[in-house]
């Protein structure tokens, strides 16, 4: 805990668990604010709490490969990876062994990122963020992505991206926020790319760029392309909600999933969801259960992207664009 603090310079770097600050955090010139990393036996992640959140052009808060070593994933818990990418808000790509599961709930990202399969030097999972703050200036980066292979030189995948939740007031800066998948192997082994993991973010006013949030599907040489994960915005002062799915330009090997609350209870599903949707560059995603109302104020399929949902479905205006761009509906 503290009133202030200030992490400045090229390499200056606090690696801690949890910050509790009364006053402002400053993150200046090449700083870095991250967790510590979460081993076999222990898991880790970053919480953050501020009156007043400022991180320069140059700085971050960075928790990418701080989540599942390979061959782990939710509870920390292995499976039969094999040749496999992470998984968590999208699928990571298969080769071999079973497919990691997705998990998680796109409102409320609370999990580190799955780490690629056991084969080869495959990469870990993004780690976990969870920040509060009255006003965030963001002009760097926050980051939770998955860890690339490790060698090109054996059958590694990569680990999936990681959470990040941001509960905000006020935003704003030229800054980005990703979780994206890592890559696996390409050049002389056959790795799997990891599945974009879960951004929130949360916000009463703002002036910032949604388009620089990203939760990318990680690249493989050949088609084991990780999914998209889930990027959720959200102004608490309209009730305006945003959904954007975007993967790169990569075709996911699968679809990534949505769903509400806890998978496959379909009791806390909404009777409604009124939400802006942009799905583009070869996304491709679905509602999981039908709903009686996905009311849309915007829907964009783009980019030769894939969308899918059952149920009742209203919009404001629709469009669907360019080769390959899909929309499936009932």
């Amino acid at each position: 805990k503290a009133e202030n603090l200030t992490i400045i310079g090229l390499g200056s770097t606090l690696e801690v668990d949890e910050l509790d600050l009364t006053g402002t955090l400053n993150i200046l010139e090449s700083g870095c604010l991250t967790s510590h990393s979460t081993t076999t036996t222990t898991e880790h992640s970053l919480t953050v709490n501020s009156e007043t959140i400022n991180i320069d052009s140059t700085s971050r808060i960075d928790v990418s490969n701080r989540g599942y070593c390979k061959g782990r994933t939710l509870n920390n818990v292995s499976w039969n990876s094999e040749t496999c990418g992470g998984s968590y808000g999208g699928y990571g790509g298969m080769r071999t062994g079973d497919r990691c599961d997705v998990y998680g709930d796109f409102m409320n990202p609370n999990e580190l990122g799955s780490g690629a399969g056991n084969q080869g030097s495959g990469g870990s999972g993004g780690g976990l963020i969870r920040l509060t703050a009255e006003s965030l200036v963001l002009d760097g980066k926050i980051l939770a992505n998955g860890q690339i292979y490790r060698s090109n030189r054996d059958n590694a995948s990569g680990g999936s991206g990681g959470g990040i939740k941001i509960s905000v007031n006020n935003i704003s800066g030229n800054g980005s926020i990703s979780s994206n998948g890592g890559s696996g192997s390409y050049k002389y082994g056959d790795g799997s790319g990891g599945g974009g993991g879960r951004i929130a973010v949360y916000y009463k006013n703002g002036n910032f760029s949604w388009n620089n949030i990203t939760a990318y599907g990680g690249s493989a040489r050949i088609n084991w392309f990780g999914g998209e994960g889930t990027v959720y915005i959200k102004n608490e002062t309209t009730g305006a909600q945003k959904m954007l799915f975007n993967n790169n330009n990569l075709l996911p090997q699968y679809s990534t999933p949505v769903w509400f609350g806890e998978r496959g209870d379909t009791s806390d599903d909404p009777a409604e969801f009124g939400v802006s949707i942009i799905s583009g560059e070869k996304a491709s995603c679905y509602f999981e259960s039908a709903i009686t109302g996905i009311h849309m104020n915007d829907f964009i399929v783009d980019g030769g992207a894939y969308f899918s949902c059952y149920g009742s479905f209203k919009a404001e205006n629709l469009t669907i664009i360019g080769l390959g761009s899909t929309l499936e509906v009932d």
